[in-house]
């Protein structure tokens, strides 16, 4: 979904031969934190959630196994330039970093409510295929960026789409304000 590629791990289990399928399988969060969105089937992740979890909530050993990425050099254009603000700007405490987690594709809106904790394990949701997916599968996108950010809904590339909307997805995908890391970095440590 990124103008980069595809900045994300897209975990599924699929029919082949005479393996047998998995459908609605259960999505569990990777990361204890809080809620700062949920999605109802937009363009493109579809039926989504993201948690995020502060720096300053880890232990500095965990910090430390984390590769940070490469900052963007700097440049000329402002981060509004980038991404023109249409609406309320998405806004955030650029005093603190934040690991955020995005999953997306859900079958179902996750019952959860922006601010809502969640546990390390605690079931997120069931893999499906809303937004943008041609099949059932998890789509788990990490970015490390400014804490404490509130993005009211992230779309794109979609005749529905809101101004708003695509200035969060750029702020989210494109602007380098969060930026993508391996996501596998967290699941096989």
């Amino acid at each position: 979904h990124d103008e980069n590629g595809h900045p994300a791990l897209d975990i599924g289990v699929y029919h082949f031969e005479d393996y047998p399928f998995f459908p609605n399988f259960p999505v569990q969060s990777i990361l204890p934190g809080k809620v700062i969105l949920v999605e109802k089937n937009r363009f493109p992740y579809g039926n989504m959630a993201v948690v995020e979890l502060p720096f300053s909530q880890f232990n500095s050993t965990f910090l430390l196994s984390i590769p940070q990425p490469t900052p963007l050099p700097p440049s000329i254009y402002t981060t509004d330039e980038i991404c023109p603000v249409n609406g309320e700007p998405v806004s955030w405490d650029s005093e603190g970093k934040s690991i955020y987690v995005l999953y997306a594709h859900l079958l179902q809106m996750p019952e959860f409510k922006v601010g809502d904790s969640v546990s390390c394990g605690q079931h997120i949701g069931t893999a499906g295929k809303s937004g943008n997916a041609a099949e059932e599968h998890l789509h788990l996108e990490i970015r490390i960026g400014p804490s404490n950010a509130k993005f009211t809904s992230i779309a794109s590339q979609h005749s529905s789409v809101t101004d708003e909307e695509r200035y969060n997805y750029c702020i989210w995908s494109i602007s380098g304000v969060f930026q993508a890391i391996d996501p596998a970095i967290l699941l096989y440590p």
